[in-house]
């Protein structure tokens, strides 16, 4: 009962934060929004004596509070809802991690904490779990103080030297920081794979200009792959040389040389996964290599035991989704997980609705969004719940044939779709094609791929 019961929070939690199921509308003194009754009269008994009786707000749907700002209401709605979640310790690391991960959490990060290291306290983890867990707290927008008073000589923390160095680092690297919410500071850039030569990467900036990034010092060939941790973006392989690994500094805007792959990569794909880089597979190695967290080394840690290529990566938790590309010269709908922590590769059940030879994508989970060369938009919802993967269809609308070069982003509810002449724009809500004024790229090469990356710590 309590393992159901912890699910149905879950699962309230999530729907409330995509705003879901909203039935009343909010007329605050400086704006109007959305909200839930159930989740109103389970705040308030004011509210839940509103709502239970023949008020106009009940018979109207329509809420009027001339007193309260909009960004108090909003703030103590989004806490209860969280507040919620984290009272049910009984919820698993899995369904623990899949509240915490998501980027459009609404609350101060100061709350998620608190929530975190109360199931921590709680459920007694292994190290290596509460290790995952901070990871996917964003300790740069938790309040300085909170962390010095709180946190910093907590016995969780004490007890854990990773952890340690964690919060270390955010306060020396910090100024005095007040608490934010995640969306506050959701400002995100696209860097494309343009290939010209060394010239690999344009900025696509949130305000939808393009900057110039140096020139890499090697030319890698085309159809190398690239993934984003942190401030850095890391490029693999490629035509030319397959066993290379490039490092760009977003931040200092440096390109550094990174130790050479055991194995060759092109036509592969990348992902990050508990603060590791991960190259996988691709047309001439099955090989799944992991760069160390000290970028000393990279490491074969599993195989996918078979040839693909174009493949795209899903990261959910501590499992890496391969999905699509090409098998022997033919489109794939497979989909193998590649778990990190016991290196075992297993195929699903679960197969993708089109069999696609080119594969690219965006993922903000529960949300995949992928686009392949024949023009087939899968929008797929990925959970993981108990340790069980489970995949569903939400809709396959048909766009244009893209060819093989292109690179996928979502922005403001629509998906872009960059190429070497254009961008392209997809309403997701309406399953169309809009019309787009974005400026041409300055870049002239063909477009690979793009790594979406969050430039809140440089606006």
């Amino acid at each position: 009962m309590e393992k159901a019961q912890a699910q149905l929070l879950v699962n309230i939690h999530e729907e409330i934060t995509k705003r879901t199921f909203t039935d009343i509308q909010i007329i605050c003194k400086d704006g109007t929004t959305t909200g839930s009754r159930i989740v109103l009269a389970a705040m308030s008994s004011y509210f839940r004596a509103m709502f239970s009786s023949d008020m106009s707000e009940s018979q109207t749907g329509v809420l009027n509070l001339p007193t309260v700002s909009l960004s108090v209401f909003e703030d103590n709605q989004n806490v209860f809802v969280w507040n919620q979640s984290k009272n049910v310790v009984q919820l698993s690391k899995d369904e623990l991690l899949e509240i915490i991960s998501k980027e459009e959490m609404e609350c101060t990060e100061d709350i998620i904490l608190k929530g975190v290291m109360k199931w921590i306290e709680h459920n007694n983890p292994e190290p290596d779990d509460v290790k995952v867990i901070f990871e996917n707290v964003r300790l740069d927008i938790v309040d300085s103080q909170f962390l010095i008073d709180d946190v910093t000589f907590s016995d969780i923390v004490c007890k854990n030297k990773f952890v340690q160095v964690m919060i270390q680092k955010v306060l020396r690297s910090q100024c005095q920081v007040s608490a934010r919410s995640r969306v506050s500071t959701k400002i995100r850039d696209v860097f494309v794979l343009h290939h010209n030569k060394t010239s690999l990467l344009s900025r696509f900036t949130s305000d939808n200009k393009w900057e110039d990034v140096p020139p890499a010092p090697v030319d890698p060939g085309y159809f190398y792959s690239a993934a984003g941790l942190d401030d850095k973006i890391y490029i693999t392989g490629g035509y030319n040389r397959r066993k290379d690994t490039l490092i760009y500094d977003t931040i200092t805007k440096v390109w550094t040389v990174g130790p050479d792959l055991k194995h060759d990569h092109c036509h592969h794909c990348m992902s990050t996964a508990n603060s590791k880089v991960y190259s996988i597979g691709g047309y001439y190695s099955n090989t799944i290599e992991e760069l160390s967290e000290s970028e000393t080394h990279w490491q074969a840690v599993g195989d996918l035991g078979l040839r693909r290529y174009n493949t795209f990566p899903v990261t959910v938790g501590e499992n890496i989704l391969v999905m699509g590309g090409m098998t022997d010269s033919f489109g794939s709908d497979v989909i193998q997980c590649f778990n990190t922590r016991t290196h075992t590769v297993r195929q699903l059940n679960t197969k993708l609705p089109c069999s696609s030879k080119l594969l690219r994508g965006f993922v903000h989970l529960p949300d995949v969004y992928l686009l392949d060369n024949d023009g087939h938009m899968m929008h797929l919802q990925v959970t993981n719940t108990g340790g069980e993967i489970k995949i569903q269809v939400k809709s396959t609308p048909q766009w244009k044939s893209l060819n093989f070069r292109f690179g996928v982003t979502h922005r403001n509810g629509s998906l872009l779709c960059f190429t070497a002449d254009a961008i392209s724009k997809l309403n997701v809500a309406e399953d169309k094609q809009e019309q787009t004024t974005f400026p041409k790229s300055p870049g002239n090469g063909e477009v690979y791929d793009v790594c979406t990356m969050s430039s809140g710590k440089t606006s």
